[in-house]
């Protein structure tokens, strides 16, 4: 059986290469039967979703999805595989049940305009963006620190966004998620995961750090009179103060 693939999902491969190379030597995809596909990178923070135009009727793995997208050869054959699939790394059921069933916390609408400013002048200075809600409304908090206990510091920029209803922070790599493609996109925080959905495109994340309602306390200058005994000698331990 051949199978043609469409413009449009050689364009999701194509930036599924260019989100995941800086994470993985070599990008693996297997076509699965059915019209959703699915990649995992090696490190399991990226997971990516999509729909084909059609539905394909047989498996197709692909060892070296890049190569595969160079040669400009897109009809594939199930009477010529290139490779076992079960000598590739890709996403097991409870991968899948791991990004796709977690937990729901918030969402709110991340624009195109929003992944302009991860790209920005103005940003990429930063190695983090802290995704973080204050008194019901989310902001976009950018530095180049992880710390839990919440040592505040000068170089940062903040973002003022969306009204949300959960108390959280999500901590991301920047650079994890500024090469999604440009649409307007839902962005969903749930446990584990946060995930960007534009129609039945899907990008799925593994944050650095995640806190939820009572985990989420406020950040702290040095200059601040912290009256929390325990969180003073922890900032002790560690020399911040």
């Amino acid at each position: 059986m051949k199978y043609d693939i469409d413009v449009t999902a050689i364009k999701v491969l194509e930036h599924i290469v260019h989100i995941a190379e800086k994470t993985a030597k070599q990008i693996q995809f297997c076509f699965t039967k059915g019209k959703k596909q699915y990649y995992l990178s090696p490190k399991q923070n990226i997971f990516v979703t999509f729909n084909l135009h059609s539905s394909i009727d047989f498996d197709y793995p692909i060892p070296d999805l890049k190569s595969f997208l160079a040669t400009n050869k897109f009809t594939i054959d199930s009477e010529k595989l290139i490779t076992d699939k079960d000598n590739l790394f890709l996403p097991t059921d409870d991968d899948k049940k791991f990004f796709e069933g977690g937990h729901l916390l918030d969402f709110v609408d991340f624009s195109f305009k929003d992944i302009q400013l991860l790209n920005s002048s103005k940003t990429n200075k930063y190695e983090f963006i802290n995704f973080i809600s204050e008194d019901k409304t989310l902001y976009y908090r950018f530095q180049n620190h992880i710390w839990d206990w919440w040592r505040d510091e000068d170089d940062k920029l903040i973002v003022k966004k969306d009204k949300v209803n959960n108390k959280f922070r999500y901590i991301v790599e920047r650079k994890l998620i500024n090469r999604m493609l440009p649409n307007d996109y839902k962005l969903f925080f749930k446990r584990n995961v946060i995930q960007f959905q534009y129609k039945h495109l899907n990008y799925y994340f593994k944050p650095t750090n995640e806190f939820h309602r009572q985990g989420v306390k406020n950040f702290y200058s040095l200059q601040d009179k912290v009256k929390d005994k325990h969180l003073n000698e922890r900032y002790r331990k560690l020399g911040f103060i």
